[in-house]
């Protein structure tokens, strides 16, 4: 069903792609810029910025991240070479993980 913009509705992300999704914007950001900001992850995730701290914290409390200054820790990239695989296999199997 399309909203009053003619736009469809997004589908309800899962916290593994949050995550993911999160985690692939501070190393994109962390590559191009010197530092990352949050209201630029905020915009890459398109989540709301409440939403994304509270991500955030959660990645910082499952140690794939650290906040101050926001890097990705070692577990956290491997989090995102795990997950790719997993994404190219279900693509091979014809399945769907992630869009």
């Amino acid at each position: 069903m399309a909203n009053s913009l003619g736009q469809q509705p997004k589908e309800k992300r899962s916290k593994m792609e949050l995550y993911y999704a999160v985690l692939r914007a501070i190393r994109d950001e962390s590559i191009h810029n010197k530092s990352v900001k949050p209201t630029r992850i905020q915009f890459l995730v398109s989540t709301s910025y409440d939403k994304l701290t509270l991500y955030l914290d959660e990645l910082e409390e499952k140690k794939l991240v650290k906040l101050s200054p926001i890097i990705i820790t070692e577990k956290g990239k491997k989090f995102i070479r795990e997950y790719n695989k997993i994404n190219e296999m279900t693509i091979k199997l014809g399945l769907k993980f992630i869009d």
